[in-house]
């Protein structure tokens, strides 16, 4: 999450192309309100080239709901870190 002048924007992790977008005088309007409702951020479009090809030994967590169990897989094993 960060600002760019008056707008806060919030990235996803998996980069899919898209960010999501909440302006500065929404959110000061929303704390000023009685009824204070959700505030839906608007998607945009957000260029990022293919970190998985830029980067060999990018790591990927996976969560094995069935198993609640926490995986990490890399492209390259001798890089990983556990």
């Amino acid at each position: 999450m960060d600002w760019y002048n008056d707008n806060l924007f919030f990235f996803p992790e998996n980069q899919g192309g898209f960010l999501f977008m909440i302006t500065k005088s929404e959110i000061q309007n929303n704390l000023q309100k009685d009824d204070q409702k959700p505030i839906v951020a608007r998607q945009t479009k957000f260029s990022t080239p293919d970190y998985s090809k830029l980067i060999p030994a990018l790591m990927v967590l996976k969560q094995t709901v069935s198993q609640m169990k926490m995986y990490i897989l890399a492209l390259n094993q001798s890089t990983m870190i556990l």
